[in-house]
């Protein structure tokens, strides 16, 4: 054996160790399996047997890198990405492909799919952005929702929009199209694009309706007042009325005034007084009173109808009264019963049969509260102490009747006159040489004799 073989010789024996040595060595592999990191201590020579070691398998269309047969080296990091099974909806018809590829452009493009600028793709339901990935699962339903032309009219103003949306939700939020309260949209909003080529929008009108001092504002899109009222929740009932009236047109003005009327019949009480009438009581001394038969109110009921509009009284109308209850007259009784009695009065001894307490006044033929001087009575006695006058309405019946008046002495009534206030009165006459001036309550006492029945005025009239 020549010396260059034995260097070869020595040359390979020590590459076999170094190989051997390798493969005795163990190695840190950082593999990346459908977005899993798993780290692996191995003393495996390739990805491949990395791979076997760790259970996997390697199948049609799966992306590995680096390859199966390359040579592992120390924190080397492989990255494997499992086929995924697609199943594509696109145009009505289903396409089955499997591929390692997680791209939605180059997957779409190995099977010949064109997508539009509208075009959508979801992924198990839900929209997927074509700038992502595809998730890491084995098995992707895929759907291609191809735009439509859908004509939206606003108000009678039409627009073409392109659109892969499924819902009209989803068609009005893209396009910025904005719903507001009281707006019409037909069909409805969870109708699906598919069923539906023409979508009508008709905006509401702001209105206002006044109802006394309340305004509420609402949008609608009724034609008439009724029908915005209605739509309002507020109802017209009774005699209540709306200005328009409620199948009139909207106004203008935007402004509906409603006028809530309330009609009331008012039930109102008053009393009839009852009157009293008199008559002799011969069980009753003369000037005293007794009641014969209580007297007892009566009532008397009216009713008005009252017309109110918004709470503000507008009419009162009287419909009729009637008595609930008559009135019971009173009988009262006046005594009759004269009594003779005696009395020391200023020392003198008198008998009589009636008293009263007058206030007493004087008054002499000058001093007679006129202009002129009168000397004599109006029964024609001369006007000097000892003659009294009364008012009239007692000179008629008590003239010529003889009294005592303590502090002045007996007098005959034989004048008449009046005093300002009406009160029960006596005027003590006086000549004028000896006139006295009087002002004072006393008691006049009626001396006998006792005047014929015919002449006694039981009663007192008013003065």
């Amino acid at each position: 054996m020549s010396v260059q073989r034995l260097r070869w010789s020595a040359l390979v024996a020590a590459l076999l160790v170094l190989v051997i040595g390798f493969w005795a060595s163990s190695h840190h592999v950082v593999v990346y399996l459908n977005g899993q990191t798993i780290e692996l201590e191995t003393t495996k020579l390739t990805v491949g047997g990395a791979l076997a070691e760790l259970g996997v398998s390697l199948e049609d269309q799966d992306e590995l890198d680096p390859g199966s047969m390359a040579i592992l080296r120390e924190d080397m990091e492989v990255r494997l990405d499992r086929a995924i099974q697609y199943q594509i909806w696109v145009d009505g018809s289903v396409i089955e492909h499997r591929s390692g590829q997680r791209d939605p452009l180059l997957v779409l493009a190995d099977v010949d799919i064109d997508l539009d600028d509208n075009d959508r793709l979801r992924v198990h339901g839900k929209m997927h952005d074509l700038a992502n990935p595809f998730p890491f699962e084995l098995n992707l339903n895929i759907e291609i929702e191809r735009a439509a032309e859908i004509l939206v009219r606003i108000d009678g103003e039409e627009m073409s929009i392109l659109s892969s949306a499924q819902s009209i939700v989803e068609l009005l939020s893209e396009n910025g199209i904005v719903l507001f309260e009281g707006d019409d949209i037909q069909p409805g909003l969870e109708t699906k694009l598919s069923s539906a080529n023409l979508i009508r929008i008709t905006r509401a009108n702001n209105i206002d309706i006044r109802i006394g001092e309340e305004i509420i504002s609402v949008r609608s899109i009724a034609d008439t007042v009724g029908e915005v009222l209605a739509s309002a929740g507020i109802a017209l009932q009774g005699l209540d009325r709306s200005i328009p009236n409620a199948d009139e047109a909207i106004p203008e003005s935007g402004l509906i005034e409603v006028i809530r009327v309330q009609e009331r019949v008012e039930m109102n009480t008053n009393v009839i007084p009852f009157s009293t009438e008199w008559q002799g009581d011969p069980n009753t001394e003369i000037d005293e009173r007794s009641v014969i038969q209580p007297g007892q109110n009566g009532i008397r009921a009216t009713s008005q109808r009252v017309l109110y509009e918004n709470g503000t009284e507008i009419s009162r109308v009287n419909e009729g009264e009637w008595v609930l209850s008559e009135p019971v007259t009173q009988i009262s009784g006046f005594g009759t019963n004269v009594v003779v009695r005696t009395a020391i009065v200023d020392g003198v001894t008198i008998e009589y049969w009636r008293t009263l307490t007058l206030f007493a006044t004087s008054y002499s033929p000058c001093r007679s509260g006129v202009e002129a001087c009168l000397y004599y009575t109006a029964l024609g006695d001369e006007v000097k102490k000892g003659i009294a006058a009364v008012y009239l309405s007692w000179w008629y019946a008590m003239g010529q009747h003889t009294v005592f008046v303590p502090g002045y002495g007996p007098a005959k009534i034989s004048d008449n006159g009046a005093y300002p206030d009406g009160r029960p009165w006596i005027d003590l006459g006086y000549s004028d040489e000896d006139w006295v001036s009087w002002g004072d309550w006393v008691t006049v006492y009626f001396t006998t004799p006792i005047p014929p029945e015919h002449e006694i005025l039981y009663l007192l009239p008013p003065r």
